[in-house]
């Protein structure tokens, strides 16, 4: 609410009903704010009315350690949502990396069978093993290369809960926790 000051004697008049608040110690009528549009300023002045600001709100609280950690956390997920191998983009939502351990062990299984770098048709005789990137390009994948892939996957997922860690540890948690150059890169 603003303040405003009326010299001794005087009243706020007018059609518009009004809720305001008078304090006879200090002078003061507070009127909403919303009301002094609906005064013109002839009537302002006739009133000898003056308009002291609202005082400035007070600055946020600062979020607590364990928001700040809150925070962390999101950003560590937010940053899990893609993995980059061999220059390439890929999903790694919850199903892409249960997808990628899933091809992973059918990796280690036909590498354990004799699969040989190059043998596209690892999994599948009829076809070469494929694996859709997050700009839907298509690519093709060895087993050994699958292997890699999957154990890349694992490391990134890996490095990242332990940078989350890391950060949320610190006394205190930085405000550029979401920095780049706090964070595992490709």
């Amino acid at each position: 609410m603003a303040t405003y000051n009326l010299p001794d004697g005087q009243k706020v008049s007018g059609r518009a009903r009004v809720t305001c608040w008078f304090d006879a110690h200090q002078d003061t009528l507070t009127i909403p704010k919303n009301t002094l549009p609906r005064m013109s300023a002839e009537r302002l002045a006739q009133l000898e009315i003056t308009v002291t600001p609202d005082p400035p709100k007070p600055p946020p609280k600062p979020p607590t350690r364990e928001q700040m950690q809150q925070r962390v956390h999101g950003e560590r997920d937010r940053r899990l949502q893609l993995f980059t191998y061999s220059g390439v983009e890929y999903d790694f939502d919850s199903d892409s990396r249960q997808n990628i351990a899933g091809a992973y062990s059918l990796a280690l299984a036909a590498v354990i069978n004799g699969a040989q770098p190059g043998d596209l048709r690892w999994a599948d005789p009829d076809e070469d093993f494929t694996w859709i990137a997050h700009d839907n390009s298509i690519l093709t994948m060895d087993a050994q290369t699958c292997l890699a892939f999957g154990q890349a996957a694992a490391s990134w997922k890996a490095d990242h809960i332990r940078t989350a860690r890391a950060i949320k540890d610190l006394d205190p948690v930085p405000d550029d926790y979401a920095d780049d150059s706090r964070w595992p890169t490709v």
